[in-house]
This record gives C-alpha cells, structure tokens and sequence, in this order.
C-alpha cells in the first residue's frame, strides 16, 4: 500500500509505501520538534513556521526530501493518507 499527502485543496502527492511511512513516522516520532511529532502521531498538522522551520532540520537524504517537498507545497494541513477515499464535490 502507498501513502499520499493531502492539503485542504486535495491531492499534493505520493509519498511512501507502507514500509517506508513506518521508517519515517517512527524517525518524526524520535527526532522531530513538535510539529513533526504532532504529524507522526495524528497524521495531519496545521502548515506554519514552525513546521517549515522543523524540515530543515530533517536529513539530507531522497526520501526525507521528498517528504519535505511534499509538506512545503502543502496549504493550511498536512494529511498522510492512504488515498482510498472519495473526495466530496
């Protein structure tokens, strides 16, 4: 299964397998500020400052890239879902 991350808008992009969500949320969990802690343990949290302020301290590696690319082209929320919802219209 695939993980995406979603805004107020909707679809932002994909970002990890099942596997690598674990990996990246138990890493949030241990290492990340407050923001990114929040985000690991709801799966959402409101963009801000603080938030962006909070990526740049993430490692330098692909994978954390595109989280953090992903979470800065977010608008107002960051969601990580698995996608299998419909969007209502």
């Amino acid at each position: 299964m695939s993980y995406c991350i979603y805004d107020s808008s909707g679809y932002v992009g994909d970002l990890a397998s099942t596997s690598g969500l674990k990996e990246l949320m138990d890493y949030l969990s241990s290492y990340g500020g407050a923001n990114l802690k929040e985000l690991a343990e709801n799966g959402c949290v409101e963009t801000s400052d603080e938030l962006t302020a909070e990526l740049k301290q993430l490692p330098d590696d692909p994978f954390f890239n595109n989280f953090k690319e992903l979470v800065e082209k977010s608008k107002d929320i960051v969601i990580i879902n698995d996608g299998l919802f419909e969007e209502e219209k």
